[in-house]
């Protein structure tokens, strides 16, 4: 698994926060009401984005048809019909069709 990928995008993502971050204080030590302020127009701006994506968005059938057979091999699993080797085993056996995703 390449992890340059994570990481990357991790670090893109706190970047692209202090930049906002910066571009709204305008001063390296700014007043604390004014930095209380931006941090209060970013959690607003923040909670809109995050709502409008939940209620627009459903989860795609390949996800919710893997969650449901996690689920069931889980369930068989904590029945004790299947041993510890098997239930790790077995999420792996279509493994040799996945796929590396892309780097975006």
């Amino acid at each position: 698994m390449d992890l340059s990928c994570l990481i990357q995008n991790k670090w893109n993502g706190m970047e692209s926060y202090h930049g906002h971050l910066n571009a709204e204080l305008n001063a390296p030590h700014p007043n604390i009401y004014i930095f209380v302020e931006v941090l209060l127009r970013q959690q607003a701006a923040t909670y809109v984005t995050v709502s409008s994506l939940s209620k627009s968005r459903t989860i795609p059938r390949s996800i919710r048809e893997k969650s449901a057979r996690l689920l069931d091999l889980f369930t068989v699993y904590s029945a004790g019909l299947q041993t510890r080797l098997d239930y790790f085993n077995a999420p792996a056996i279509n493994s040799h069709r996945r796929r590396s995703l892309p780097c975006i």
